[in-house]
């Protein structure tokens, strides 16, 4: 298994999915701490995101697939979310 100096396996096995994914979930686990209201505002919508749990299942899934997903999620997610364009609005699930 190969690894980053940050400690996310950059391959492609289960185990490295595996990995990433409670990478992924640790990280949620922190930002929610932190972000207690679970929202950022989104300076192009000038409207708040809601993070819910159904947003870190998925993620969870979908960004432990890559490396890149992983790093850029656990690096850059506040920001993305700040600064993220509408492409198409779709109506919410309904947890």
């Amino acid at each position: 298994m190969t690894k980053t100096s940050t400690e996310i396996p950059i391959g492609t096995t289960p185990e490295e999915i595996k990995i990433r994914k409670q990478i992924i979930r640790d990280f949620y686990a922190v930002w929610n701490a932190a972000n207690p209201t679970k929202q950022v505002y989104n300076t192009n919508l000038k409207e708040f995101i809601n993070v819910c749990f159904l947003s870190i299942q998925e993620t969870s899934l979908i960004a432990a697939n890559k490396y890149s997903s992983t790093f850029a999620l656990t690096h850059y997610f506040t920001e993305i979310l700040e600064l993220a364009h509408e492409v198409r609005r779709t109506p919410p699930k309904i947890e």
